[in-house]
């Protein structure tokens, strides 16, 4: 018994949307390109993304991500709208960025004394209440390997990078009203890092960016109060200056003229008669933001499957189920969905156990990829690596397609698999045997 799909795609193999999908943008995005550099997508353009893996740049899959506005006005660190309240540190010239062009600027600590070394952007944002609030930056160590971003206008909180090796995140604190609720630092080749920060704060308050370039000395508390004397040239470098109100940091916008910049979001979806026929989908996705709600398979206005704030995945078609497993979603992970008029909704994560109900479906009349209700809300805001749709899945064969890696295509052999991973033991020798002879047949 063999079932084939009606329709599968793999984005990490292909950079085209099929003819039967709509993808809308009103603005222009960015994106890693296959060579590393970041590039930019004009309007109702997809953007096939790029990972580094510490050597080389992977395909990462469609980046589908929802609005977002840049309040820094200016990557320039010269202009009038960056200030040093402690020492003044010094802006060098500019070199190259990892866009390719010359607009990355080095922050030198000065040689004063006994003094804090720091700079801001002041007013990111207006104000807000117990909102997260991201920032994010691109670094790259010119000397000195410590580097902290700061929330400064409410004097609160900080998180404290070392740029050496693969990067790390050596502390955060918080204080002030506001609290960091995750931080994150990735190697983007060439020496350069994106860092980012996520604040939330207690009450309302103007959100803004500081930039603390750090010697190797500090070891504990407030980076802010730890003093030092540069050397003169030693520094870090810095390009793209990012705060968003938003629990993760997106990809980066670019801003001019002291202006926001907004970054309308991608709605990817389609109407077509025989995908709004199908009666199961499955979707493999990559860095999805974990403990945020959001859509891998949108159905008109509802969930067809996405991660929960709990980070197991659920529906809202026909009734809200919820699987049992839970993901990181920092990886990669896959999700399924099947349905038929007995009534039934069946829904699977990672080729996990099955979760099913004797609800009735919504009949679809238009299917969202990323987002649902037509960009209203729960968008992925990550990576779309590949889908396939089906006219009818049984439990066994969701379970087959829901695994990572998994071929969208099934054959008996896969779905004695898949029966085998619901009722064995998962380490036997028996199970490895197979699962060995599965990857000759799926030529893995």
């Amino acid at each position: 018994m063999s079932v084939t799909p009606l329709q599968t795609v793999d984005w990490t193999t292909s950079s085209s949307i099929p003819s039967q999908l709509t993808l809308s943008r009103s603005s222009s995005a960015t994106y890693f390109n296959s060579s590393g550099v970041l590039s930019t997508a004009t309007s109702n353009n997809p953007r096939f993304d790029y990972k580094y893996n510490g050597t080389s740049w992977d395909a990462a899959g469609l980046i589908i991500e929802e609005q977002r506005t840049n309040t820094v006005g200016t990557n320039n660190f010269t202009d009038s709208n960056w200030e040093d309240p402690g020492a003044p540190i010094n802006i060098g010239s500019a070199v190259t960025s990892p866009d390719g062009t010359s607009n990355a600027y080095p922050l030198i600590p000065s040689t004063a004394t006994g003094v804090r070394q720091r700079w801001y952007h002041l007013h990111e944002s207006t104000a807000i209440s117990t909102v997260p609030v991201s920032m994010s930056l691109f670094v790259k160590a010119a000397g000195y390997t410590q580097f902290a971003i700061r929330e400064a206008q409410s004097g609160g909180a900080s998180v404290i990078y070392s740029l050496s090796g693969s990067g790390s995140i050596q502390a955060s604190n918080s204080g002030g009203g506001v609290t960091v609720s995750k931080a994150t630092i990735s190697s983007i080749g060439g020496g350069w890092f994106k860092i980012s920060a996520v604040f939330s704060v207690s009450s309302n308050t103007a959100m803004a960016m500081g930039l603390i370039p750090l010697d190797g000395g500090w070891t504990s508390g407030d980076p802010t109060s730890y003093s030092f004397a540069g050397d003169g040239t030693s520094g870090v470098i810095c390009f793209g200056p990012q705060v968003e109100v938003g629990a993760n940091p997106s990809s980066y916008i670019y801003t001019s003229g002291n202006s926001t910049a907004t970054r309308a979001a991608d709605i990817l979806s389609t109407t077509d008669s025989t995908l709004l026929s199908a009666k199961a989908w499955a979707m493999e996705v990559g860095e999805a933001k974990p403990s945020i709600q959001s859509t891998l398979i949108g159905i008109n206005t509802v969930t067809g499957i996405g991660p929960a704030s709990g980070n197991a995945l659920q529906t809202s078609v026909g009734g809200t189920q919820t699987t049992g497993n839970t993901a990181t979603w920092t990886g990669v992970n896959r999700g399924g969905i099947a349905w038929d008029s007995t009534p039934r909704v069946s829904i699977d994560l990672n080729g996990s156990t099955v979760v099913t109900a004797a609800n009735t479906p919504v009949t679809p009349t238009t299917v969202y990829f990323g987002n649902m209700n037509a960009g209203a809300q729960d968008f992925l805001n990550g990576h779309i690596r590949s889908w396939a749709a089906y006219s009818a899945l049984a439990d066994a064969e969701l379970v087959t397609v829901s695994t990572v890696g998994a071929s969208y295509s099934i054959t008996s052999f896969n779905i004695l698999v898949a029966q085998t991973l619901g009722h064995s033991d998962r380490h036997s020798p028996a199970l490895h045997l197979i699962k060995q002879r599965q990857h000759k047949l799926w030529g893995r």
